[in-house]
């Protein structure tokens, strides 16, 4: 199914591309990103590909949506970044003190 303007909200799909997402309100692409980047419109990663949920799309045409509660778009909820699991973030940098030989 083809997002348009004219989509009646109950015939979107469950999650909507950015692509769909800004075709449907109307806004151009890159507005469409700075509002997933600061978190007002909430987002999915599923792999490389940003989903927008349809109730994100729901909160944000009633004027509900939270910035503040929301993980924006390229930032790991607390819990699944892989450091809990004992491994070091930034693997390539060195963290040898030289000054002492």
């Amino acid at each position: 199914m083809k997002v348009t303007p004219q989509t009646p909200i109950e015939d979107l799909p469950q999650f909507l591309t950015v692509e769909e997402w800004y075709i449907f309100m109307r806004i151009g692409r890159s507005s469409a990103y700075d509002l997933i980047r600061q978190g007002i419109v909430p987002s999915v990663r599923f792999g490389r590909t940003l989903r927008i949920p349809k109730e994100g799309v729901l909160r944000f045409i009633s004027g509900e949506h939270r910035p503040e509660t929301a993980t924006p778009a390229g930032q790991i909820p607390a819990g699944i970044d892989g450091l809990s699991a004992g491994r070091r973030p930034n693997k390539g940098i060195c963290n040898h003190d030289y000054s002492t030989t």
